[in-house]
């Protein structure tokens, strides 16, 4: 995993921003408490959303040659870590892609806080591969 300290420079930083994208987002939001089932599924914990304020992860992306190389992980620890909160602690907005759900399980192998609408919600809970 790179650090992201280690691209302290303003040419290094313009070369990053190119490369990764992270978009957290505050407000009030519905957060839905869910666990990872069996296969990768998506179960709902609770029937109620919980409306918190709170940051959530809304998309993060990398440039396809730079992936797997732990950009994205780093880019998210520094995210929290700047907000003052641990990334266990963050929502994340659904659907998640594949690549979306390694690293939310990376976060939270267990339990994380999902963010959408309850439309949404029945749509990523009827997908076992979401």
């Amino acid at each position: 995993m790179i650090p992201l300290s280690a691209y302290n420079t303003t040419a290094a930083a313009s070369w990053v921003a190119c490369l990764l994208r992270l978009e957290i987002q505050a407000g009030h939001r519905c957060f839905w408490s869910l666990v990872w089932g069996p296969h990768g599924a998506i179960e709902l914990v609770e029937r109620e959303a919980c409306l918190r304020r709170g940051p959530k992860v809304a998309r993060v992306w990398v440039a396809a040659n730079y992936r797997r190389k732990g950009l994205a992980t780093s880019l998210i620890c520094e995210a929290a870590n700047h907000l003052g909160v641990d990334p266990q602690a963050l929502g994340w907005e659904l659907p998640l892609t594949a690549g979306g759900s390694a690293i939310v399980r990376r976060f939270s192998p267990v339990s994380f806080s999902g963010c959408c609408d309850a439309f949404t919600l029945r749509e990523v809970l009827s997908d076992p591969g979401a």
